[in-house]
């Protein structure tokens, strides 16, 4: 699949579709989470440009995401309930929320 970037998109047998506020936790801290797709992935310096800058071209949340799954998709697959706690991997938990916050 491609998108509108003409980026090739893998799809796997299964996806997680989440519309409200998320965070995926590791211990007490928080991974990553819905709002670090509008974070670059490198820490931002004085010369960063932000007019420049596309959250589809490389985003924090998409790195923390390959850094714990890898870049290939696989067969892991999960289901739950609204604003249900989820293990995702040892030790990660995703955190779903019904309000929006922008600390998730």
């Amino acid at each position: 699949m491609t998108s509108d970037h003409g980026a090739i998109n893998v799809c796997s047998a299964w996806a997680l579709h989440v519309q409200c506020a998320w965070r995926l936790e590791v211990g007490s801290s928080i991974y990553t989470g819905k709002s670090d797709l509008w974070e670059p992935e490198i820490e931002p310096g004085d010369e960063f440009d932000w007019q420049t800058w596309d959250y589809e071209v490389g985003n924090l949340r998409d790195k923390r995401m390959a850094l714990l799954f890898g870049e290939a998709p696989d067969d892991r697959g999960v289901a739950a309930k609204p604003r249900e706690r989820i293990i995702v991997e040892e030790g990660y938990v995703l955190q779903l929320s019904n309000r929006n916050t922008q600390n998730s």
